[in-house]
């Protein structure tokens, strides 16, 4: 018997075998070079976090040790970049929100009752590259001495706190809140942190103070820039409060449909067909609105971006529920106006009936003479209105026009059978014959 025939493998034989072991071997160690990489990357970046985290956290006790030197009515309130230092290569960014704090132990002078006690300093230090780190927070308090004098307060004089909410009723940071006197002077501006507060102190007791509070794409209930409340008096050694609204704004596109078969009359104008709005919000004296076009509305607020035959687009609207229809006169709003959610930042969608009336000549004399329909003068329409619907058809036949629902008389010139009809939303009554 051969060597061969005795299991002695041949050259080839080995080479191909030996062959797979390097290359199972070499995927072996790729793989475990791939995942001490990636825990040495891992351990790296810890440390790297914890070592900036403790640069941070430094930075931060720095900061609250300074503000042990100064008074509590010293201390700027609301949110403020205090400075931005490079350690190490990094830079970090210390921000510091200050707010009063009440004797009623709550954490903003907003809302909480009776007079200011302390304030209340977050101190908050981000770096570049943190990614999904937190930043580093710390917190101290200042309290106010008894009188001024002592680092507190003139028992003399009084505060104001304005307290800004949006929609939610959540508070609004980054508010811009001017102070001023009934003749327009300015006694301060402070900028709302993340409480929504602005505090205003050491005013003149007796004088009465009007809070005005705006931030870049916000409104207040009226879809204007700046919110503004009714006034406050002064109190001596107090604490006077006020509440204002601002959010980001909606749109409500409403559609106009007309009853089938009904076309808009030839006078079509956005004076007749004038949109309105209202809402819960707006104080009843003056719950029906018409807002004015978008090109011409001063100062900003809630308008028309466009009014046409198919429908009305109304921009800069406070997140609410708003009724919506069309026609001047009193008769044409709904008893109970079909409400529409508004949202922020989204537009909602809403539908408008309007009436219609089916007319046809009285007699052959006055077929191709012009038909207007007159609504009589009242409180909302105190000249009345006047449109014009159209051509009289031939005998026999009749024309199908849509109107604001109410009463109108329909006539046309030297005619002597006007009818007077009441027109319901989205209803056609039996053809009136006019003449």
């Amino acid at each position: 018997m051969s060597r061969r025939s005795r299991g002695v493998r041949s050259r080839s034989e080995d080479g191909g075998f030996t062959l797979m072991e390097a290359v199972v071997s070499a995927g072996v160690m790729a793989f475990a070079a791939v995942a001490v990489a990636t825990m040495i990357l891992s351990i790296l970046k810890v440390t790297s976090d914890s070592n900036r985290r403790t640069v941070a956290a430094d930075l931060a006790a720095g900061q609250a040790e300074s503000l042990r030197q100064l008074s509590a009515v010293d201390i700027p309130d609301g949110r403020v970049v205090l400075a931005e230092q490079t350690v190490g290569g990094i830079r970090y960014t210390i921000t510091q929100e200050a707010t009063y704090t009440t004797y009623s132990g709550t954490a903003s002078a907003c809302q909480g009752t009776g007079r200011l006690a302390a304030k209340r300093i977050t101190i908050t230090v981000t770096w570049d590259g943190m990614g999904q780190t937190r930043p580093v927070t710390t917190e101290t308090m200042r309290s106010l001495g008894f009188n001024a004098a002592g680092g507190g307060l003139d028992a003399t004089r009084g505060s104001f706190s304005g307290y800004v909410i949006d929609s939610t009723g959540a508070p609004v940071s980054g508010v811009q809140v001017v102070l001023r006197a009934s003749n327009g002077d300015a006694l301060g501006t402070q900028v709302t942190g993340a409480d929504g507060c602005a505090v205003f102190t050491n005013l003149t007791a007796g004088t009465n103070v009007y809070a005005f509070a705006s931030r870049s794409g916000r409104v207040d209930i009226s879809g204007q820039d700046v919110a503004t409340d009714a006034g406050s008096g002064i109190v001596a050694n107090s604490v006077v409060r006020s509440t204002l609204q601002l959010s980001a704004p909606g749109t409500l596109q409403a559609n106009l449909l007309l009853p089938a078969g009904a076309v808009m009359p030839t006078s079509y104008s956005a004076t007749a067909f004038r949109p309105y709005l209202t809402t819960t919000l707006w104080p009843s004296g003056s719950s029906r609105r018409t807002p004015p076009a978008c090109a011409t509305a001063s100062p900003a607020q809630a308008c028309l971006e466009q009014s046409t035959t198919t429908g009305f687009l109304t921009q800069r609207l406070y997140p609410a529920a708003y009724g919506a229809w069309v026609g001047s006169c009193q008769d044409a709003r709904p008893a109970v106006p079909l409400l529409t959610a508004v949202t922020s930042g989204a537009q909602a969608t809403t539908s408008v009936s309007l009436a219609g009336v089916a007319v046809q000549p009285h007699d052959a004399a006055v077929v191709g003479r012009t038909i207007t329909a007159t609504h009589t003068p009242d409180s909302s329409c105190p000249s009345g209105e006047s449109i014009t619907l159209g051509v009289m058809p031939a005998m026999g036949q009749r024309v199908t026009v849509a109107l604001p629902p109410g009463t109108w008389t329909l006539s046309v010139p030297s005619g002597d059978h006007p009818r007077t009809v009441t027109l319901t939303a989205g209803s056609i009554p039996s053809p009136v014959s006019v003449g």
